[in-house]
């Protein structure tokens, strides 16, 4: 067995820079000699003594936008630089140079055949997958209008899905689709959105959770109209809000059909969840929106808001609050690209707390209160600013004296001063010097205990 090196409680200059000798990099120097290394960082020698070694990381500032560029020029695309060169990649973004960045590589309309995605897009479980570690294949075949088709063996696709069902005990039920059952009833029980959790919570009715599939079938969505149809046939109430897209018949109201054709009005995706959201939900909720919106043009978000267009964006807003609230798009972009000075000058600027309250200000707000407690509740903002620029003292000179003198709170005095309140937390809060006196001397215990004190 190799011995291992004994540490030297005291390292000169001169042995760390012969112990450094013994390493090809840093790491391997930190891992192999750590007293070294530290003494060595700590005297601010590393540097020194490290020079001959490999430098695993580039120093800060290194990723300049001509050394990205001409380390760019050695791949063929943004997915291969990124992958290979991760810290420089994160730089271009940052720096806004991504748009550059794709004129060195270029854009073409297609990158690969349908063969070629539909071949790619088996190596991959689900649609995730395969967007984050194919997407211009992915691109390619959102283009083609194969993605659906393509991805259909996928979990997440909308083929291969169990139908369930919640019954409640007062005759209400709700129906849906999963490719993971159990996982999805704990949703649907911790969801604040979902329709059981919502009925669950006002009617506090119990329930019984079914699969009533016994295997995930290709029909899903006809499989669950077919259920909705059969539960409401039989009387029960149903939560769910698909009853409004059937028939009378219990066949769907909106067609595959129906659906492009309103969606063939639309030019884009956004326009098209704007002017029908119904439709636009339902699609997507059935699985059939990236068929239906082939046709649409595909807007890149950097490509799309230069500095022009976020400035006639921001032009529609007093604050910059409203304009991030309104247009999420155009405010990240101005933000990543340092524009929001520029962009957002006519814009109204609140006036920040702590140049509101001023000496005078604070003084005139103080008069409306006779202690101390009073204008620290009542008007925190105040009380704080004057606390914190030293006016409290003369401020507050009008004000009755609450502290009590060296000695006061006695066990008795502290036990009666805590009937007054409902909690501990309250006494804490309301009355802390008691509260304190009573935590150093043990007697929170027998406060606790008190019928009118319930501890958290």
């Amino acid at each position: 067995m190799e011995q291992k090196r004994a540490s030297k409680r005291f390292w000169t200059k001169e042995e760390i820079q012969e112990e450094a000798k013994r390493y090809p990099t840093r790491s391997e120097f930190a891992i192999g000699n750590r007293s070294a290394y530290k003494k060595a960082h700590r005297e601010g020698w590393l540097d020194e003594i490290c020079s001959h070694m490999n430098r695993l990381t580039k120093p800060k500032g290194y990723w300049t936008k001509d050394r990205i560029f001409e380390q760019a020029k050695k791949y063929t695309s943004i997915t291969e630089f990124a992958k290979n060169e991760p810290s420089a990649y994160r730089v271009t973004l940052h720096q806004g140079w991504i748009d550059d960045l794709h004129l060195i590589f270029g854009r073409q309309n297609l990158y690969y055949t349908k063969e070629e995605c539909r071949s790619e897009a088996l190596k991959y479980k689900s649609r995730e997958a395969f967007r984050n570690y194919a997407p211009q294949h992915y691109d390619c075949a959102y283009r083609y209008g194969i993605l659906t088709e393509i991805c259909s063996h996928m979990v997440g696709s909308n083929n291969n899905r169990f139908v369930y069902v919640f019954e409640f005990e007062d005759h209400h039920a709700y129906i849906g689709m999963s490719y993971f059952p159990r996982k999805r009833y704990k949703q649907h029980l911790t969801e604040r959105n979902s329709k059981v959790f919502k009925h669950i919570k006002e009617t506090g009715s119990n329930h019984i959770f079914k699969v009533l599939t016994d295997a995930s079938v290709k029909d899903a969505v006809q499989q669950e109209i077919s259920w909705l149809k059969k539960y409401k046939d039989n009387g029960w109430i149903l939560l769910n809000k698909e009853l409004d897209e059937l028939a009378n018949d219990g066949s769907p109201k909106y067609t595959v059909e129906y659906c492009k054709q309103i969606a063939s009005r639309y030019s884009r995706r956004s326009s098209f969840q704007k002017g029908n959201h119904l439709i636009y939900n339902y699609a997507l909720r059935h699985g059939f929106l990236d068929e239906i919106c082939t046709h649409m043009d595909r807007v890149s978000v950097i490509q799309h808001w230069t500095k022009e267009r976020c400035q006639e964006e921001a032009n529609k807003y007093k604050t910059r609050k409203d304009f991030q609230k309104e247009c999420r798009g155009a405010y990240a972009a101005a933000y990543r690209n340092k524009w929001l000075e520029d962009i957002c000058v006519h814009m109204e600027r609140p006036t920040p707390h702590n140049l509101y309250w001023t000496a005078e200000r604070c003084a005139e707000e103080a008069l409306k209160y006779t202690t101390r407690r009073d204008f620290q509740e009542a008007s925190p903002g105040a009380y704080n600013a004057a606390k914190k620029n030293g006016l409290l003292d003369a401020i507050c000179s009008h004000m009755a004296q609450n502290s009590k003198p060296a000695g006061y709170w006695t066990k008795a005095r502290c036990v009666r001063e805590a009937k007054r309140y409902k909690s501990i937390s309250d006494f804490r809060k309301k009355c802390p010097s008691a509260f304190n006196i009573a935590w150093r001397n043990g007697w929170l215990d027998e406060i606790r205990g008190n019928e009118k004190i319930k501890g958290e």
